[in-house]
């Protein structure tokens, strides 16, 4: 199942699904469930997954290796 979340300019996630802002270790446990997690940028429409996903490495909120396959798989 995917999940689709919007950042905002002040760095928020949000998620339209749930009606709820959401913080980096949500996307950990959705990615480490199975979902797929797609990350737009409210003000652009750009997609900025990658960087969500680095941001959760760079800050240490997971050691997990499906997060490392997933930003090897988005190049």
């Amino acid at each position: 199942m995917r999940v689709d979340l919007v950042k905002y300019d002040n760095r928020k996630l949000y998620s339209p699904d749930i009606r709820k802002y959401v913080n980096l270790h949500d996307v950990v446990d959705l990615l480490e469930n199975d979902f797929e997690v797609e990350v737009h940028m409210h003000s652009t429409g750009a997609n900025v997954t990658n960087q969500a996903l680095g941001e959760i490495i760079k800050k240490g909120y997971s050691k997990s290796s499906k997060i490392l396959e997933l930003l090897q798989k988005q190049k």
